[in-house]
């Protein structure tokens, strides 16, 4: 299940079919997005299936500086467009299919031709002669930024595609993370981010993160070779009813801690050694839930507190955990559970739910480790 947006997704084809790369544009809802902490990047699967298994390799560090760098000309951009993107494109900036969802590369032509347009528009709000004069030399600046990157651009992030068979149906895998779980690198694994799309039709409501130490193929995970994810699974999913009640999750193991906020509730789990005394080389992490949209509007309510502005988001999505236990992983498997209903008021007039999910992914720290103790 690549993406909803890929054209290949459930497709009945061969490896000699399917196209040697798939580009930015394609990618920006494939599975791989889920890994990816940028915000315009998120994982929309192709089918309406519920319990959606996705999987990871750790590869290395990002840079938080450029990061915040990036977000905060990012956030500027969005925040000149307001004006022009509503009275002369008639779109909207935050919320569903608004620009704050697009990638780098739209968010630039969107910037670029608002420039050609009329660029008094990008200056509303800003009074004082000095302001203005400022703010006029910033948006030049971008302008030429975008300028020198559209001649500098190069496809550098693309995903060779193969075909898996399994239960009957066909599925595109990416071969990459398989490929490259012979190196000797363990990530140490201190902080977990979880971050479902709010503005989406169909956020993802529940969850389990699992962390593993061997090597997983696509295979692995869809022909039953991973026996722990279909055990625990199997434990808090009842039918089409989710038991993620702390009853329920000494099945599976001990609770470590748990993080409770008013839209979230994640349960970091630790489970039982082996026989051997060993813990599997698959393991569960962490459960969590998030609070549906009417259950958190009706608290609320309750509480007399006023709806935030449209244009305001009404929830963050995101929830960060700090580990009470440091976990080994050289790879992170999500098991996607349940999603929320929200087509009617996306106006999403598809068939059938499906699932979105913004991030997950985790903080820590690379250690190299003799390859012998890596398979």
């Amino acid at each position: 299940d690549g993406g909803i947006d890929t054209p290949y997704h459930g497709a009945e084809v061969e490896d000699e079919q399917l196209p040697e790369v798939l580009n930015e544009r394609d990618l920006q809802y494939w599975v791989d997005s889920l890994f990816q902490p940028a915000p315009w990047l998120l994982y929309c699967s192709a089918s309406g299936r519920s319990n959606i298994v996705c999987g990871g390799l750790l590869v290395g560090k990002h840079d938080p500086d450029i990061e915040a760098s990036e977000a905060t000309r990012r956030e500027y951009m969005l925040q000149r467009l307001e004006v022009i993107a509503r009275d002369e494109w008639h779109m909207p900036v935050h919320g569903f299919g608004g620009l704050a969802s697009a990638s780098p590369e739209v968010l630039d032509e969107a910037f670029y031709a608002a420039t050609e347009i009329n660029m008094v528009m990008l200056l509303h709000g800003i009074t004082g002669t000095i302001e203005r004069g400022h703010n006029l030399l910033k948006i030049r600046r971008i302008r030429s930024q975008i300028e020198h990157r559209w001649l500098a651009r190069r496809q550098i992030r693309h995903s060779r595609l193969r075909a898996v068979r399994a239960h009957g149906r066909t599925f595109l895998v990416d071969p990459r993370p398989a490929e490259a779980m012979g190196g000797g690198v363990l990530a140490i694994v201190e902080r977990l981010h979880i971050r479902r799309p709010t503005s989406c039709s169909c956020p993802v409501l529940h969850g389990i993160v699992f962390g593993a130490t061997r090597p997983l193929s696509a295979e692995d995970m869809l022909a039953g070779r991973a026996p722990t994810i279909d055990r625990v699974t199997d434990e808090l999913v009842t039918g089409d009813e989710f038991m993620g009640d702390e009853r329920a999750l000494e099945g599976i193991g001990r609770i470590v801690a748990t993080t409770r906020s008013e839209e979230a509730c994640v349960h970091e789990v630790e489970p039982p050694a082996s026989a051997g005394g060993h813990s599997d080389d698959v393991f569960p992490i962490a459960v969590f839930s998030f609070t549906d949209a009417h259950t958190l509007a009706a608290r609320r309510q309750a509480r007399g507190e006023p709806s935030p502005p449209q244009h305001e988001a009404a929830e963050s999505g995101q929830q960060v955990i700090q580990l009470r236990r440091r976990r080994a992983v050289r790879f992170l498997v999500v098991k996607l559970l349940r999603a929320e209903d929200r087509m009617q008021a996306c106006n999403d007039d598809h068939d059938q739910m499906n699932m979105d999910m913004d991030y997950v992914g985790c903080d820590g720290h690379l250690v190299e480790v003799p390859v012998e103790h890596c398979q």
